[in-house]
């Protein structure tokens, strides 16, 4: 499936869904799907990243009023930070409860610790068998404050139990408005959330390590853990490739560490092994034997103040 982007029918973004049926490998055949009753505003540079139950999940994004723009010159943009579900087999769209928006796009209730309004960010879901990230529980509550013993004994249980799965959306980060609200300027972000998809609860991760500098364009992509022969297993990572902000172009491979959440650069892909600075480009990650593979394909690449503001 293919969802939004910009459109020169529609002279600007869409909120069109396309889909590609692969049955005959010898006739690939576009259509496209109803927009039905609901659906996300029209939007680009958004994420959409398919979830193995059966479903496409959208985050972010940029819209665009053309008739505000200056002159003829650039549209004003909207920036988002809703989330979206698009169901495969009924071809249906629907929002977790937590994050439901109105038809302009605002949220009708807080959603903690859910990123900012951005685009152009890095997005993968991630399943993997992690260890609870819990605070301190800190020293033990005096026995006549029953409130604070029964939350402490809570809080005790949920530190011994053991690892389980985690099924989540990470998103790592983008750009949105300017903190100074000019129309066209720009924040970068290097923050790391995670959409828990069982429990629809943001989680703000704070890693440590050669943490990324600010980004945006740049490409996510999640290696389980493996176990080659012969070899030690590795953790659970995230991969983050390329990008550029207002100051960079990148041509770095980070790898973060999902169980220390710790960053580290791969001085064996990065600079020039890498090859030229880029970002827009695309990625995946592929189970490989005996071990995964990523693949990069394309992007844009060159002076950057060619793009700044774009």
């Amino acid at each position: 499936d293919m969802f939004g982007g910009m459109s020169k029918a529609a002279k600007g973004p869409t909120s069109e869904m396309y889909k590609l049926d692969m049955t005959d490998k010898s006739n690939y055949k576009w259509s496209k799907v109803p927009e039905g009753k609901m659906c996300p505003l029209p939007r680009w540079f958004h994420t959409a990243t398919y979830d193995d139950n059966g479903s496409l999940i959208v985050f972010g994004g940029y819209s665009a009023d053309f008739s505000a723009g200056i002159g003829s010159k650039k549209p004003k943009r909207r920036y988002h930070d809703d989330v979206w579900l698009f169901d495969v087999a009924t071809e249906t769209w629907s929002q977790p409860r937590p994050g439901i928006v109105n038809k302009e796009g605002v949220r009708l209730a807080e959603w903690e610790d859910c990123p900012g309004p951005r685009g152009s960010h890095g997005a993968c879901l991630v399943e993997a068998v992690l260890p609870e990230r819990l605070p301190p529980l800190g020293d033990e509550p005096d026995a006549d404050d029953l409130e604070a013993v029964e939350a402490f004994e809570a809080a005790k249980a949920r530190v011994s139990e053991p690892p389980r799965l985690h099924r989540c959306l990470y998103i790592f980060g983008g750009y949105g408005e300017a903190s100074d609200g000019i129309m066209f300027g720009r924040t970068d972000y290097n923050d790391l959330h995670a959409l828990d998809l069982d429990t629809w609860e943001w989680e703000v991760l704070a890693c440590a390590g050669e943490v990324p500098e600010e980004r945006s364009a740049c490409q996510l992509a999640f290696v389980p853990k493996v176990v080659p022969p012969n070899e030690p297993a590795t953790s659970p990572r995230l991969y983050l490739t390329g990008g550029w902000n207002m100051i960079q172009q990148f041509q770095d491979v980070m790898v973060l560490d999902l169980e220390t959440l710790v960053w580290t650069t791969s001085k064996n892909c990065s600079g020039d092994k890498w090859g030229p600075d880029r970002w827009e480009h695309s990625m995946i990650a592929v189970r490989c034997v005996p071990h995964w593979k990523i693949f990069n394909f394309g992007g844009k690449s060159g002076d950057i103040t060619a793009e700044s503001g774009s």
